[in-house]
């Protein structure tokens, strides 16, 4: 989106600028990912970099949504801000990764987290902005991840999550069978993924 280009799978319908805000890595690590991606596509690094920004969760904890003692929820500081930021700049997507750590809910309560997707929701309309949460996958009882291609309900935490986003797509791992289906050595696996629409709201059947 940021440079208008098809690069992997999704055709962009329009070149925007994007901000990427990820509160697990540090600012140094994401640009290291920023500068491989254009690299790797051979796409102008001056345009990238006035096209994305990057904020690290390592250099200030952004929390949007907290809820009182009631399970209440109500939007933080930074919900405002985050509305302002994408108004004053002009960002078309806005990805925050991972969920969990953006808002102080009850990770397994409907009511708090569909409270919560109601802040993010309500930013989206007023700004126009898309806004992307990236969010993890529940774990089977032996601890291994569920592996259901396509399955939104497959999303950790609240069934409320999943009603209320307009679209989903889960990304899944190569497994051991796909890899011999396709010819792949087991050491190279890792590097393969899955990716299916889980939920589309907007697209024909």
């Amino acid at each position: 989106m940021a440079v208008g280009e098809k690069l992997l799978w999704d055709t962009p319908v329009e070149k925007t600028k994007s901000w990427a805000i990820n509160l697990e890595d540090s600012s140094d690590e994401l640009l290291r990912r920023l500068y491989a991606t254009a690299k790797s596509f051979v796409v102008e690094w001056d345009e990238v970099r006035q096209m994305v920004a990057v904020n690290s969760g390592h250099d200030q904890r952004l929390i949007f949504a907290s809820s009182d003692r009631h399970g209440n929820v109500v939007p933080a500081v930074d919900a405002a801000a985050l509305r302002d930021q994408i108004e004053r700049h002009g960002f078309g997507y806005v990805s925050i990764d991972p969920f969990v750590r953006s808002h102080y809910a009850d990770e397994n309560s409907n009511k708090e987290i569909d409270g919560v997707m109601a802040i993010f929701t309500e930013i989206a309309s007023q700004t126009g902005c898309a806004i992307e949460l990236v969010h993890h996958t529940r774990k089977s009882p032996n601890g291994v991840t569920m592996n259901l291609a396509g399955n939104v309900e497959t999303a950790r935490g609240a069934s409320s999550l999943a009603a209320a986003v307009r679209s989903a797509r889960t990304i899944t791992p190569m497994t051991s069978q796909e890899a011999e289906a396709f010819n792949v050595e087991k050491n190279r696996r890792a590097w393969f993924v899955r990716i299916d629409n889980a939920k589309a709201n907007m697209r024909p059947p």
